[in-house]
């Protein structure tokens, strides 16, 4: 607004007691309106807004500067405003537009977070508290834009002894989601077979927003076998809201044979008469998902080798996988997984001479395979006992007659 007097002088038949009037002279189409530019910004950046007067005012305009949330909150901003005065950013609540300018630059700090999210907005009111506009508010609004991409998905392996129970997976996102992140699960067969080995699951893992790791869980079952290490898996499929990047975590099951599941072997003793075979029964005490192999040899006790039995120089021993319906010969043998005896024979000798019972041993010694005979995998010794009954009968003593002529 504009002013000029009017001034009053030289009066007659009377006095002056006001002798000047104002006139004011008001320029409302010229009046200032008052607006704030709109912001964009990556988080962690500053969102810069722009306040400007429409044209240049001959007063001071200063403004009161009040971020207010939307659905960014001040997670996400700093409520504190800074304004640019003399080339330097200070913060401030108020600012003033000098009277002949027209822009006021203020800015406000984004938070950088790992959290995956939308874009979310917040705003700046400018509220005029001294000067004239033809407005008395203006709001700029400020947009963040999410630098932390989508959430990747992976899930860890799992390792454990059958006895004891569980086989737990996490399953684990890259960063956390403003979102509700889901994934199905599902287990598959390795080595491991279910109802066997573990029981079967299904499922979806829920992520809420904020979370980023749940755990799965597979029951796994104790048996009395003894068996090496198995494998099976959980996949996962069907990621909303994150992508997968670790589709399959595989469940190793060992087993300790802390169940009494570690077999023994043992081999019978066997009696015959002279000129059969003797039959050994070479067995584990529990199956086993590994082959137990052993090498045959024997030592005398009171029997002696190629006289009393196995007449051969070479070793001959006869092996049978069928209950003695066919046999082999061989110097060595295998109890194949799951199974759980062999027989084996040895032919003894058939002589006139009148003796009295006599034994040998038949040695197997473990080449290969878990067994509680050692401490070792390999290298342990049994024995069985053959004990050969002579078919001879005691002996006859015979004295013949003597005739001599005197």
């Amino acid at each position: 607004p504009e002013s000029m007097f009017v001034d009053l002088t030289n009066a007659v038949n009377a006095q002056i007691s006001d002798a000047q009037g104002e006139g004011r002279i008001l320029d409302e189409s010229d009046k200032p309106s008052i607006v704030i530019s709109d912001a964009e910004a990556v988080e962690g950046d500053y969102a810069v807004f722009n306040i400007q007067l429409s044209n240049p005012s001959t007063e001071d305009v200063t403004v009161k500067l009040t971020p207010k949330a939307g659905t960014a909150t001040e997670d996400d901003y700093s409520p504190e405003v800074e304004v640019l005065v003399n080339g330097v950013w200070t913060a401030s609540e108020e600012a003033t537009i000098p009277a002949g300018t027209t822009e006021l630059p203020a800015r406000i700090k984004t938070t950088q977070d790992d959290i995956d999210e939308a874009v979310e907005n917040f705003t700046l009111e400018v509220e005029v508290t001294s000067g004239n506009t033809t407005n008395p508010t203006t709001i700029g609004t400020a947009s963040i834009l999410d630098n932390d991409g989508i959430p990747q998905i992976v899930i860890s392996d799992s390792s454990i002894n059958e006895e004891d129970g569980v086989l737990s997976f996490v399953v684990s996102l890259s960063n956390p989601s403003s979102e509700t992140v889901t994934v199905d699960f599902a287990t598959s067969e390795g080595t491991a077979k279910e109802i066997v080995d573990y029981i079967a699951q299904n499922g979806t893992v829920t992520f809420a927003p904020g979370e980023t790791s749940r755990i799965i869980t597979i029951p796994v079952v104790d048996d009395n076998v003894y068996e090496s290490p198995e494998s099976m898996f959980v996949d996962l499929t069907n990621a909303v809201n994150a992508q997968i990047s670790d589709a399959q975590g595989e469940g190793r099951i060992e087993d300790s044979g802390t169940n009494s599941d570690i077999p023994t072997l043992t081999i019978s003793d066997s009696t015959v008469v002279e000129g059969d075979f003797n039959i050994f029964t070479v067995q584990i005490s529990n199956p086993s998902t590994e082959d137990i192999k052993f090498d045959f040899s024997t030592d005398d006790i009171t029997a002696t080798k190629i006289e009393d039995y196995n007449p051969d120089l070479i070793d001959v021993y006869e092996v049978s996988n069928d209950d003695g319906i066919t046999w082999i010969q061989a110097s060595s043998a295998t109890i194949t997984a799951g199974n759980t005896a062999i027989l084996v024979r040895v032919p003894t000798i058939d002589d006139n001479i009148s003796e009295t019972n006599e034994t040998y041993n038949l040695i197997a010694t473990i080449t290969d395979g878990t067994t509680t005979n050692t401490d070792y995998q390999t290298g342990s010794q049994v024995t069985g006992t053959g004990t050969i009954v002579d078919n001879d009968g005691m002996p006859s003593i015979l004295i013949g007659d003597a005739v001599l002529d005197e």
